[in-house]
């Protein structure tokens, strides 16, 4: 080998090794940014908003791009904090589509800049509203009332007809069963939809809708390349896959891959147990990768839940 050939050689070593010190260092500071934002999460979970909004500037002092659910929390934070300038501050270097989003949140709307941001518009409002009372049934029967989509959309709940879901009586009906039929239905006559014809609120509904079909597992699990073709166009929230592929796994007796699904919660005891899941050791690093918590976080998170 020539001297020439030799200082290429060494050349390209010290290029490959400086190549993967980056790499290395990439990964560092991103798994560093995604536990630091969770732990700001927690600490306004707990309304403790100073010690939350340190961990907030501290994500902001990287100069990276924070996930959209970091960044909406910490300036949520900064608003309970009454620190109104700071958060016009922040929000007027977002991108359009990241203001869009923002505005969305509750304690957004007031913002003068998010008065001037039109609201969603979808191209079939008609099956927009349909699927959204599918979802407010999906959750009413679950305890949960979403008294905000509610007043969002106008939602009459005085009306008896059962086309309508959200007061369907649980106790008459197979409530899972009739969203899921509907929700077929709307497959058979639209195809799978998209944000751009029903909008943000209504996609959610068609995901938990899916998500709860453990009555038609063939049929649930048949939606799953159609849910993760949703999150490649920014249709659905990345981290939805997870769940339903868990749920999916565990359905049909397998092991689910990102930790999603629980056993043995016991909120007196504060313990709560993972069914079964594959390569623990490296559960944290794909919960990581489609924007979940820590698995610790995330158990806390439900033992914290009545």
């Amino acid at each position: 080998m020539t001297n020439t050939s030799i200082k290429i050689l060494i050349l390209g070593i010290l290029i490959l090794s400086q190549s993967c010190q980056k790499d290395v260092k990439s990964a560092i500071m991103e798994e560093r940014i995604w536990k630091t934002g969770w732990q700001m999460i927690e600490y306004s979970w707990d309304e403790k908003y100073e010690l939350a909004e340190v961990k907030f500037d501290s994500l902001l002092s990287t100069n990276k791009k924070l996930s959209d659910k970091f960044l909406i929390e910490g300036l949520k934070i900064k608003f309970e904090l009454s620190k109104e300038k700071e958060v016009l501050k922040i929000f007027s270097n977002q991108s359009d589509k990241v203001k869009s989003t923002v505005c969305e949140q509750d304690f957004a709307k007031d913002l003068e800049p998010c008065k001037d941001i039109p609201q969603e518009k979808v191209l079939n409002e008609q099956l927009q509203l349909k699927i959204i009372e599918l979802f407010l049934q999906d959750q009413a029967v679950r305890g949960n009332i979403m008294n905000n989509l509610i007043s969002k959309h106008q939602i009459d709940t005085s009306a008896t007809n059962t086309e309508q879901g959200y007061w369907l009586d649980p106790e008459y009906i197979n409530v899972d069963e009739v969203t899921r039929n509907q929700l077929k239905e709307i497959f058979n006559e639209y195809g799978f939809p998209t944000r751009q014809l029903v909008g943000k609120d209504a996609m959610n509904g068609v995901f938990y809708i899916i998500q709860h079909s453990d009555g038609d597992k063939n049929w649930q699990k048949s939606q799953l390349p159609n849910i993760e073709l949703a999150i490649k166009k920014g249709d659905l929230d990345r981290q939805l896959y997870a769940y339903l592929y868990d749920r999916i796994q565990v359905g049909n007796g397998g092991q689910q891959k990102y930790g999603t699904q629980l056993l043995n919660v016991d909120r007196t005891k504060k313990t709560v147990q993972l069914l079964d899941t594959e390569d623990l050791e490296n559960l944290n690093q794909r919960r990581r990768e489609v924007g979940l918590s820590p698995i610790e976080t995330y158990k806390r998170l439900v033992l914290r839940q009545q």
